[in-house]
């Protein structure tokens, strides 16, 4: 019975690493890419200035082919932006606390850029 369970622990462990390689390799192409997310600026500027206007708040990387910002803390937060120009300037937010998402949403161009910058506040400090 135990040799049962370590052939399944290194037959996970072996996928695992394969998965975690992808995700390296795919990482490692949108770092190469990089870009300004042009759309996403003219669409949403007053948000990401009214983001960016807090001292701890950075960029940590931007890129033009998928339209993204993320935004990271001093608390270990990261705020990712995505825009979406399919039915409607829509951007996708996603707040991550070390590495778990806590909120996710999707914003719409008729919502003001202080009512979508309160809502996202309340969880990205």
């Amino acid at each position: 019975m135990s040799i049962v369970i370590i052939i399944i622990c290194v037959v996970v462990l072996i996928y695992l690493f394969n998965y975690r390689s992808k995700i390296d390799r795919e990482e490692k192409v949108a770092l190469q890419t990089p870009g300004t997310a042009d759309k996403l600026r003219d669409n949403f500027s007053g948000l990401i200035s009214m983001l960016l206007v807090n001292p701890s708040h950075t960029i940590l990387m931007e890129r033009k082919y998928d339209e993204s910002i993320r935004i990271g803390n001093n608390s270990g937060q990261e705020l990712f932006i995505s825009f979406s120009a399919l039915g409607g300037p829509l951007i996708n937010v996603a707040c991550i606390d070390h590495s778990q998402i806590l909120k996710e949403w999707k914003f719409e161009r008729k919502l003001s850029d202080d009512q979508i910058f309160n809502e996202i506040n309340y969880f990205f400090k």
